[in-house]
Protein backbone atom coordinates (compact mmCIF):
# COMPACT_ATOMS: atom_id res chain seq x y z
CA UNK A 1 0.00 0.00 0.00
CA UNK A 2 3.14 2.52 0.95
CA UNK A 3 4.16 1.94 -2.76
CA UNK A 4 0.76 2.98 -4.27
CA UNK A 5 0.85 5.98 -2.11
CA UNK A 6 4.06 6.95 -3.30
CA UNK A 7 3.07 6.65 -6.64
CA UNK A 8 -0.55 8.36 -6.06
CA UNK A 9 1.85 11.50 -4.52
CA UNK A 10 4.38 11.42 -7.48
CA UNK A 11 1.42 11.64 -10.11
CA UNK A 12 -0.01 13.98 -8.62
CA UNK A 13 3.18 16.80 -7.83
CA UNK A 14 4.15 15.83 -4.05
CA UNK A 15 7.87 15.84 -3.30
CA UNK A 16 8.68 11.99 -2.37
CA UNK A 17 8.68 11.94 1.07
CA UNK A 18 11.69 9.81 3.41
CA UNK A 19 9.92 9.43 6.62
CA UNK A 20 7.60 6.66 7.51
CA UNK A 21 5.95 8.66 10.26
CA UNK A 22 4.01 10.60 7.28
CA UNK A 23 2.59 7.20 6.15
CA UNK A 24 1.75 6.02 9.15
CA UNK A 25 -0.01 9.59 9.60
CA UNK A 26 -2.22 9.43 6.32
CA UNK A 27 -2.74 5.85 6.83
CA UNK A 28 -4.28 6.49 10.63
CA UNK A 29 -6.44 9.11 8.75
CA UNK A 30 -7.58 6.70 5.93
CA UNK A 31 -8.53 4.55 8.51
CA UNK A 32 -10.68 7.28 10.74
CA UNK A 33 -12.37 8.21 7.61
CA UNK A 34 -13.28 4.49 7.09
CA UNK A 35 -14.70 4.07 9.89
CA UNK A 36 -16.80 7.55 9.92
CA UNK A 37 -17.66 6.27 6.32
CA UNK A 38 -19.14 2.91 7.20
CA UNK A 39 -21.28 4.65 10.05
CA UNK A 40 -22.72 6.67 7.66
CA UNK A 41 -24.16 4.27 5.30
Amino acid sequence: MKVGLIMLLDEHGYPPVKRDEVYVEIFEQAEFLKRIDNKVI
